[in-house]
């Protein structure tokens, strides 16, 4: 067979491959069992041919949940012992074959035994990591100690997850991990750039990462006792830091003092109000681009009637960072646990319309909550018009809570580059589809269009309109909230608003394919 046209076989079969393996392992117990079907297909296949072997092996040893797969390779009850591992020297060699192939080690649930077996095979290597063009590791330190990590990891790891994911300590205030070791040998890797901590540690033992020659994404997770003192001393000395992760899952405010970080592009802070307020408090980043801000008010029900006061000052703190009316592009709020169904959100968020550069704006809130206006919308959208994605992401059972038709043309009008547009349901109430300039909306996600009363006319104003839109999409989940309408009957005006679509589209193709010819 001709050398190009085998290559471009195999080309494609390594591309047929790679379909059936996940790029990062999933917690998800759904996907974690459809991803082991996908590997014993793999395994299947690789036993049809050599070819098939070979390519299949690459596809299958890239990405690890587990180290035990790997060690069946060489582990043998019929050879020697050394250093109390039984080891099959023999198969040393297919062992380093394979454990070249490996990229990614995901966090798993490894035991204990491993220890030995990591070290023997550390020697047998002559004291070289054993899995030498790995890249990702993800390393549960409940289960391991630290020393192993430096066994595995090569010159060439790029990304690092160590932390404490399961077991007694996670939870134990008075336990603490030294991270010292391991960050320390990391510093002499050129290659790493991203690393992941989680867990509860003075943060005095992550002090060797100010020395990471190229550290640009640091998430940090903090089970018990918010922002330790001088962490953000630590962070804010990171040069080349760009993205930035704190998730203060609990704890108490400190107020700290204030850090620049000069290169930070991208910050995602995540906990309870009064901390991540705090924390804005205590940051300059005058070239962010993007803010992601998560809170959990934990259903504390005088946290609620504080919120929308600290909610407020926490927006006014983000206006007026230096810069940032300048840089930032993209912004994401996200809000569990809180009920401000009496206070509208503008309320809070006001202080943002001042950002006027932003083109990515997402908020989603808790399932009980409708706290945004037609007015709302229209004086955001005119206050972003250069907004390519909007996304307002919550359930509106009622019909005076929905958004009109009516704005979501002004949204469309006053938003020109728009590709993108989520809203919670929609209310055709006094609107008149009047003439409009062809828009290049490509998604469109509508959370309900139960409230839309002539579905033939909604049809058609989006086929008009919209030319460019490929997908249009409902979350059938949320149908059965609807309380005033009844499920089979939005469900119906659902399917007659698909069907009329695809009538509609398939006449224009039809029309189109006509004149072509």
């Amino acid at each position: 067979m001709n050398t190009h046209r085998m290559l471009h076989v195999n080309e494609i079969i390594l591309t047929i491959f790679e379909n059936l393996s996940p790029g990062r392992w999933s917690h998800n117990a759904g996907i974690t069992r459809a991803n082991r079907a996908d590997r014993r297909t793999l395994a299947n296949l690789a036993r049809v041919s050599k070819q098939f072997q070979n390519l299949a092996s690459h596809v299958l040893w890239r990405n690890l949940d587990s180290l035990d797969a790997l060690f069946c390779v060489i582990l043998t009850y019929h050879e020697e012992n050394v250093n109390g591992c039984v080891i099959n020297k023999h198969q040393l060699g297919r062992f380093q074959q394979y454990a070249s192939l490996v990229h990614t080690i995901n966090r798993s649930e490894n035991r204990k035994s491993h220890r030995d077996i990591i070290a023997t095979l550390w020697v047998l290597n002559g004291q070289n990591p054993i899995l030498p063009n790995l890249r990702h590791l993800s390393w549960d330190l409940t289960t391991y100690g630290d020393h192993y990590v430096l066994l595995l990891a090569p010159e060439g790891l790029r990304s690092l997850e160590v932390g404490l994911f399961s077991g007694p300590v996670h939870t134990m205030k008075n336990e603490y991990i030294d991270l010292s070791p391991i960050l320390n040998r990391m510093g002499n890797f050129s290659s790493a750039q991203d690393l992941q901590l989680e867990g509860h540690f003075p943060s005095r033992t992550i002090r060797p990462i100010t020395g990471w020659q190229h550290l640009h994404t640091v998430d940090i997770v903090l089970p018990l006792g918010g922002i330790y003192r001088g962490l953000l001393d630590v962070l804010a000395s990171i040069e080349e830091l760009t993205n930035l992760t704190l998730r203060c899952i609990d704890g108490t405010p400190e107020n700290a003092l204030l850090h620049t970080f000069s290169n930070l592009k991208t910050l995602t802070i995540v906990g309870k109000l009064p901390l991540l307020y705090n924390l804005l408090n205590s940051f300059e980043a005058p070239v962010l681009q993007s803010i992601k801000i998560f809170v959990d008010i934990s259903w504390d029900a005088n946290a609620d009637a504080a919120a929308m006061g600290t909610l407020q000052r926490m927006f006014s703190r983000l206006r007026a960072m230096q810069g940032l009316d300048r840089t930032l592009r993209e912004f994401h709020l996200r809000m569990w646990h809180i009920d401000l169904s009496n206070t509208p959100l503008m309320t809070a968020i006001w202080p943002l319309l001042a950002l006027g550069g932003l083109e990515v704006v997402e908020i989603e809130l808790s399932w009980n909550e409708h706290l945004l206006f037609d007015d709302d919308i229209k004086e955001m959208a005119s206050a972003w018009p250069d907004l390519v994605r909007l996304r307002i992401g919550y359930d509106s059972p009622r019909k005076e809570r929905c958004t009109s038709v009516a704005t979501f043309a002004d949204v469309l009008a006053r938003c020109p580059r728009l590709v993108h547009l989520e809203l919670p349901a929609l209310i055709d109430t006094d609107w008149a589809a009047g003439p409009m300039t062809p828009h290049p909306l490509r998604k469109l996600f509508i959370r309900s269009v139960a409230f839309v009363s002539n579905m033939d006319r909604f049809a058609s104003f989006l086929h008009r309109q919209f030319p460019d839109l490929d997908i249009f999409w409902m979350d059938q989940q949320s149908v059965p909230c609807h309380k005033f309408i009844e499920e089979g009957a939005a469900t119906r005006k659902w399917d007659q608003l698909i069907e009329t679509l695809f009538e509609l589209r398939s006449v224009q193709n039809s029309a189109a394919t006509t004149i072509s010819t």
